[in-house]
């Protein structure tokens, strides 16, 4: 391994060189950039897993032929090395664009990805474009900046070398891939209309404010145009018939879309976050290879957001009932009343509905919620036309307003728990009692901001006995923009209630979603719902209602009930495999229930322990029995308790834990720390994460109500909350620090973005010799320490004044972080520097561009699992919990939308998935209907591995165990077989190889169906229902013994 050495002999960054090396078996990503190397490592021969090497900055003069050797090896960086022979071979080699003027003309330079930056010297470029031959063999070429702007930055300006290079582009003959992000242009080159061969363009954040109309020319696929300044798109834009990506995100002053947008035959993703896009119009219905469409769903005002939430399908069924059922208008919302016990919340929710009830100065303080409804009348304002622009004519109708009041009970002990119902889409009410000073004002604020999305909210001041109080309102609304006033009254004499009244219905009649056209089945099916007395029905019942009420398609029925939970009028737990056979009509039935468990006298004194036995003490009544299973699985749903010993029979309530920490001893050294500091805190977050974590939980480890230790393999976590400083501090121990850190970091991760607006950092100590071992050492915040690593730039430690090396800081603690922020920065980029706050709408995974290289530490390679399955909303959530489940377990789950990358090959995973050595497949409609997954099952089939290697879960709507139902699916393949077999006729046959193919493929899944069904029905295959009775033990255990290791337990 020969190396720069320094004029002492050493080897600069040796140590670092070594530390690679010696953990680089099972890497991915591998990062030895800047080290003064002369040559490649021969160590690196042994990385038979590595998947892309970075090698920027050294001083190689050619790259060793044994690298094209490494079997996963995908990318190359070799920027910034004085090159004169490199050999592409199935690696991609990714080059400045100086090097290119010491390599030879005849190398296949289409393997190469060239880049030239604003840095790069105008003499390489001029010397470049003088070699004509290799600019017309070059096929990959970004001219732009690698990562997004920073926020406020303007585009760079264009060097005098830039400038030449795009004047000559059209020498360029064989591009397939131009980028030119990041640079001032405000319009395309012409000559890139002379590039026949280009596929895809890049032109991110350059201040293009329209397109030339010779992009018609070019046969492009994938076209980046974020953070640009469009106000509109030319109607011409149709005429791009190959185009599958479509990235407008960033675009600000684009409001509205063209119609003609969506003649794009071959549109399969669009992003258009960060853009003011209020509506997705009706014509989504004519992008028939729509997979996947980003925006900001919650900006949007039709579809409603609980419904773009669930997806594209989600919103083309919405537009096709509307359209089939007519329309009606959505006039319902929340008001949800918070405060302290006895500040006089339940008596507000009285005089709402009747101003004249009188007040009884002895009433009892709500325990847990109470929920009642009224209505008033009311006059929303509808647009003539669907689609119309603002200012367009508007028709009023008269309707009955109706409003849910939720009456939150103010002890303590219920706070953790409300915040599971504090909803977007609804008004605040927070009432505090003006003689009293016990109203924290900043906490409800804060809770509220965080947990609502912003939703409006009004303080109402109850002056009991009239005495009144400064507040400090207008600190307050400085601080908080929700925040909509202040109104005094005293609810005893009504002496100011009316303007209260008045300004509640003015919020309520402002939120943004009143008047939303929704199908008028929904409307009639709601209100019968709302009729019915009971607490709960079945889900069968359920559907046969919305058949009684015009719907004919289960799924339609099932968006309803996802849209009615979102807006917390009911509640259905879909991805749920107890849960989704019951609708909860009353959400008071379950908080009651639940809440009868948290206070109940004996489960408190035994600190959140509970047992069967005391649930049919607890919930004795007679609208309780039966529906204990689902009560207590709704209890875990919202993360309250866990079974103790994985039989359900007994359990743990962690909020009900000691608040003192349990004497324990915990080195003070030889630790991994990360710390989670919160602007504003949830309650109930260490409990949740316990619940969610309790596998890791040892018999006999320390735990209480702000802490837990946790233990995997024989390394050891502390998980410790401090809500008086608000933060979350982690320390690790042992073998495997960074693989159990991994695990707790993804999870408190997961509780952070349960919540729409929390601002909550992660904090890395300060590894100097002097902050080494201190209590209280200095510390760096993850997102600074990130910029600094992506940049190669080191950060400063202010007690000691050492520069420390942020990269390998971020390697030791969190090895993930790095490779993440370059794929997260890759987005922002093409979104236009813009991030996407709000939830987006996903068919399938967003699409990734591959990056600048990352090492990525693997510390040791765990068992493998496949997944094969049919996204959607039962299969997906199945999913997540195998996965999860597996994980515990030490197995890791292999599934397409975290393992295949933008641009990775789909057929390659199909090919693995069908030579698994385990597969787990979940069997549904859609599955046995879908040409990829059928592809993965007939491949085990091939091989002969189908009753060896696969562990099938047979969802209810497959029906495979139903003759018709299998004959139903033999019709569908011969079906798609004829009909493909019809177009190709009526075509050349001609370089139509694959599509043949494709032909066989459907020939071959009706022929072999019959057997294949027979196999999955011969198996035994349990339900989820039957897998969820035993927390998928017996799948775990079975999937274990298959891959040579002993079953846990």
């Amino acid at each position: 391994m020969a190396r720069q050495r320094d004029t002492d002999g050493s080897t600069p960054h040796a140590s670092r060189v070594e530390e690679v090396l010696r953990r680089s078996e099972n890497k991915t990503h591998i990062t030895l950039s800047g080290l003064g190397l002369t040559e490649v490592p021969t160590e690196l021969r042994q990385a038979t897993k590595l998947i892309s090497l970075d090698l920027r900055g050294n001083r190689f003069n050619e790259l060793p032929e044994w690298l094209d050797a490494l079997p996963s090896l995908e990318q190359i960086d070799a920027r910034g090395n004085p090159l004169r022979q490199v050999r592409p071979g199935r690696a991609s080699i990714h080059l400045g664009l100086e090097a290119l003027g010491n390599l030879p003309d005849d190398l296949p330079y289409e393997r190469l990805r060239v880049s030239c930056t604003p840095s790069t010297p105008p003499d390489a470029i001029q010397h470049l474009l003088r070699s004509r031959a290799k600019l017309a063999r070059i096929w990959h070429l970004s001219l732009g900046i690698e990562g997004p702007l920073a926020e406020g930055d303007k585009p760079l300006a264009t060097p005098h070398g830039l400038q030449a290079l795009l004047t000559e582009i059209h020498c360029f003959t064989g591009l397939r891939e131009l980028r030119l992000h990041g640079l001032a242009l405000d319009s395309l080159p012409n000559g890139i209309a002379a590039l026949p061969h280009l596929i895809e363009l890049g032109a991110s954040s350059i201040g293009l404010k329209a397109l030339p109309h010779w992009l018609t020319q070019l046969p492009l696929r994938v076209l980046f145009l974020g953070g640009n300044i469009f106000s509109q798109l030319p109607d011409w834009i149709s005429a791009l018939s190959s185009l599958t990506d479509l990235w407008l995100s960033g675009n600000q002053r684009l409001k509205r879309l063209p119609p003609s947008l969506f003649d794009l035959p071959a549109l399969e993703r669009l992003h258009l976050r960060a853009c003011p896009i209020r509506e997705i119009p009706k014509d989504i219905l004519k992008l028939k290879s729509l997979l996947y469409l980003a925006c900001d769903v919650e900006a949007l005002e039709s579809p409603p957001p609980e419904v773009a939430a669930q997806g594209v399908d989600a919103i083309r069924d919405y537009w096709r009932q509307r359209d089939e059922a007519g329309i009606d208008y959505l006039c319902e919302a929340k008001l949800i009343i918070l405060g302290e016990g006895g500040a006089g919340k339940s008596t507000l929710a009285r005089k709402i509905q009747n101003p004249a009830c009188v007040v009884d100065p002895q009433e009892m303080s709500t325990e847990g919620i109470d929920i009642v409804r009224y209505q008033f009348p009311t006059t929303i304002q509808t647009r003539l036309t669907e689609g119309a622009a603002a200012g367009a004519p508007r028709q009023a109708l008269q309707r009955n307003f109706q409003v849910n009041i939720w009456d939150f009970g103010g002890q303590e002990i219920y706070h953790a728990t409300h915040q599971f119902f504090l909803t977007r889409r609804s008004v605040y009410l927070l009432v505090c009692d003006d003689r009293k000073e016990d109203t924290d004002f900043s906490y409800w604020l804060q809770a509220v901001e965080a947990l609502s999305d912003g939703s409006p909210l009004l303080i109402i001041q109850n002056e009991k006995q009239d005495r009144s109080r400064d507040i400090g309102l207008a600190d307050l609304r400085g601080r908080f923009a929700n925040l909509r006033g202040a109104w005094s009254t005293n609810l005893a004499s009504n002496r100011g209630l009316q303007p209260v009244l008045d300004a509640i219905r003015r919020e309520l009649e402002s939120l943004p979603h009143v008047g939303t056209p929704l199908p008028a089945t929904w409307k009639r099916v709601r209100q019968a719902l709302e009729q019915d007395p009971r607490e709960t029905i079945g889900l069968d019942e359920y559907l046969a209602l919305c058949e009684l009420h015009g719907f004919s398609r289960r799924d339609d029925k099932l968006m309803l009930s996802q849209y009615l939970h979102d807006l917390g009028i009911c509640l259905h737990f879909q991805d749920d495999p107890v849960l989704k056979h019951t609708i909860v009509l009353k959400p008071t039935w379950g908080t009651d229930a639940v809440y009868r468990v948290l206070d109940d006298p004996q489960v408190k004194a035994a600190h959140g322990r509970f047992h069967r036995g005391d649930l049919k003490r607890i919930w004795c009544e007679t609208q309780y029995q039966g529906m204990q299973d689902e009560l207590l699985r709704l209890m875990a749903r919202f993360q309250l308790c866990y079974a103790l010993d994985g039989q359900d029979t007994r359990w743990m309530a962690p909020q009900l834990l000691s608040s003192d920490r349990p004497p324990h001893d915990w080195p003070a050294e030889g630790n991994l720390t990360v710390s989670w500091r919160y602007d504003f805190m949830p309650k109930g977050l260490l409990t949740r994460f316990i619940v969610s974590q309790h596998h890791l939980i040892a018999d006999g480890a320390p735990m209480w109500r702000l802490g837990v230790v946790l233990s995997r393999e024989g390394t050891r976590a502390e998980v410790v909350e401090d809500y008086t400083r608000r933060r979350i501090v982690v320390r690790v121990q042992g073998a495997d620090a960074r693989g159990l850190l991994a695990i707790i970091d993804d999870q408190i991760q997961r509780l952070n973005q349960s919540f729409a607006r929390l601002k909550v950092e992660r904090w890395l100590p300060c590894p100097c010799v002097e902050c080494r071992g201190k209590p209280e050492p200095e510390a760096f915040a993850l997102d600074k320490l990130t910029r600094m690593a992506l940049r190669g730039q080191p950060i400063q430690c202010h007690e000691s004044g050492e520069m420390v090396n942020a990269a390998d800081l971020l390697r030791d603690v969190l090895p993930s972080v790095l490779q993440q922020a370059r794929t997260l920065s890759t987005d922002l980029f093409f979104t236009g520097g813009q991030r996407p706050g709000l939830r987006a709408m996903t068919g399938q995974r967003p699409a990734e561009t591959a990056g600048a290289m990352t090492e990525q530490p693997v510390a040791k390679a765990s068992p493998e699992v496949y997944l094969s399955y049919a996204t959607g909303t039962e299969s997906s959530a199945l999913a997540d919990q195998l996965e999860a489940m597996f994980s515990a377990a030490g197995i890791r789950l292999l599934r397409d939308r975290k393992e295949i990358r933008y641009k990775d090959s789909i057929g390659d995973f199909m090919q693995c998935i069908a030579e698994g050595r385990c597969v787990v497949a979940i069997i549904s409609k859609k599955y046995l209907k879908s040409e990829y997954c059928m592809t993965e099952l007939i491949g085990m089939v091939k091989a002969q591995k189908l009753r060896d290697r696969i562990f099938p879960i047979v969802l209810e709507d497959a029906q495979i165990y139903r003759t018709v139902a299998c004959l139903d699916y033999v019709a569908h393949w011969e079906a798609e077989s004829e009909a493909l077999e019809s177009q190709l006729k009526r075509v050349r046959s001609d370089n139509l190889a694959r599509i043949q193919a494709r032909l066989t493929d459907y020939t071959e899944f009706r022929r072999l169906f019959d057997d294949v069904s027979h196999t999955l029905r011969d198996m035994n295959a349990l339900t989820p229902d039957e897998h969820a009775a035993t927390g998928f033990a017996e799948l775990r255990d079975r999937v274990c013994r298959q891959l040579g290791l002993t079953p846990p337990g």
